[in-house]
């Protein structure tokens, strides 16, 4: 009778170590949620950036054409000012021409 005891506690071992195994699997979600959660917020973060180099270089495009039309003369060169100054490291900014 000394292994008789411990039969009847077998099914809860069997219940936790199942619940252990679904706890580990749910860790695995929850860092695949994590991460998809984190590539979402990258996507609108440079989503948002790109809204603003566009929006930013027409802006400078409807100031900046009459009075400067040799830098700002067309569409494409107001968004290369953009490319420029927004995304060009500050110590090696490339002169707009």
């Amino acid at each position: 009778m000394t292994g008789g005891g411990s039969g009847r506690h077998a099914p809860v071992q069997t219940a936790r170590m199942r619940h252990d195994w679904l706890g580990q699997q749910r860790g695995g979600v929850a860092v695949y949620y994590a991460v998809v959660i984190a590539l979402q917020e990258l996507f609108t973060t440079l989503y948002i950036g790109f809204l603003g180099l566009i929006f930013s270089s027409f802006l400078m495009f409807l100031a900046e054409k009459e009075q400067n039309p040799e830098k700002f003369g067309t569409y494409a060169d107001a968004l290369w000012w953009g490319v420029v100054r927004h995304y060009a490291p500050t110590n090696k900014r490339v002169q707009c021409k």
